[in-house]
């Protein structure tokens, strides 16, 4: 769908015409204007606003209600999200994305960072400003070892930073231990095509992110991992799943091609198709997300909508080998410029 834009030098002005007005053919900006007016899309909008030209006028258009959606419902403020992968080995599940898989031969033996080296990681992202701090854990690493560790990371930090955590599956109980050890936060994603490039069911995922939320903690969950094969029908669907269940920071998570995995055939998804997805993202989501992340992190994304990027180290799904510094050598620091550079505002925690 191609939809020609008047030119114009403003930003939106708030007024229940305006995106219609930079519309030509209306069609994108009548639904612009239903969201800018609180009004929830429908399943259809969604799909129509992710089915525009991803380098067209429309997609323009998108990518500056995303950017003002972002002024308005995160303060404009730029966050960092940092992770620690704290372990891994091969995994059975095999999902065909993830370098853990066992079947593709790529990870073959375990490793699993030392606790110190850990709270050593955490004190150094969080003196750098890091709004979150992720522990992210297999299945493998029990509830009480990551219930220790994040108690052990409070006292370290002095408590200046939010923790979340990453792991396997939970029930309310353990998903409450979380809470009770200090996490504020769980990521976790009913995946595309989960089920299908995963060896899960949707539902047992679906089941722990009501667990999360039935014990008070936030849900993070992007819409991931995106390939150039998943349809508009597909991405809307697991958007709006998302915030069904209340997850209060959410965006778009790129599939990275690693070589050996069987998706990487695929090969990556261009920056201006996931800029375009971030900024539907942030304009459905609305005041129920506060923050939208982009991942890997991009200027794109950022321009449309995105207010969080993420640091990570140590073990990795998208990479062949544990990562000994940053990934992809991307460091708080040039996160925060990257941040202050799309015009965010970018404090310390």
């Amino acid at each position: 769908m191609l939809t020609r834009i008047r030119k114009t030098n403003g930003m939106y002005d708030g007024t229940a015409a305006s995106w219609e007005e930079k519309d030509l053919d209306g069609s994108i900006g009548r639904i612009l204007n239903k969201a800018a007016q609180g009004v929830p899309l429908e399943r259809e909008e969604v799909i129509t606003l992710l089915s525009v030209d991803a380098a067209g006028d429309a997609a323009a258009l998108l990518h500056q209600a995303g950017r003002v959606a972002a002024h308005r419902f995160s303060n404009n403020q730029g966050r960092v999200w940092a992770a620690i992968g704290v372990d891994y080995q091969p995994c059975p599940m095999n999902c065909r994305f993830c370098a853990f898989g066992e079947g593709w031969g790529i990870v073959r033996s375990a490793m699993e960072w030392p606790v110190e080296r850990i709270e050593a990681q955490a004190v150094d992202f969080a003196d750098q400003g890091a709004h979150w701090i992720t522990l992210r854990t297999t299945e493998h690493y029990s509830i009480d070892r990551l219930c220790s560790l994040c108690r052990r990371i409070i006292r370290a930090t002095r408590g200046k930073v939010k923790l979340a955590a990453n792991t396997g599956e939970l029930t309310r109980a353990s998903a409450g231990r979380l809470r009770e050890a200090g996490f504020t936060t769980v990521y976790h994603s009913c995946r595309l095509r989960e089920g299908t490039d995963t060896t899960l069911s949707a539902d047992i995922r679906l089941s722990t992110m009501k667990a999360v939320r039935d014990a008070g903690l936030d849900l993070a969950h992007l819409v991931e991992p995106v390939g150039v094969e998943h349809s508009p029908r597909e991405i809307a669907d697991c958007l709006l799943q998302a915030l069904a269940h209340g997850a209060s920071l959410t965006g778009a998570m790129a599939r990275v091609p690693v070589p050996g995995t069987p998706l990487a055939v695929h090969g990556p998804l261009l920056k201006p198709e996931l800029a375009r997805i971030v900024a539907v993202t942030r304009i459905v989501a609305g005041p129920r997300a506060t923050d939208i992340c982009v991942h890997p992190p991009c200027r794109e994304g950022l321009q449309a909508g995105a207010n969080t990027v993420v640091v990570e180290t140590g073990a990795v799904p998208r990479e062949m080998e544990a990562t000994r510094s940053e990934w992809q050598a991307f460091t708080i620091s040039e996160a925060r410029a990257l941040l202050a550079s799309a015009g965010y505002n970018v404090s310390n925690a």
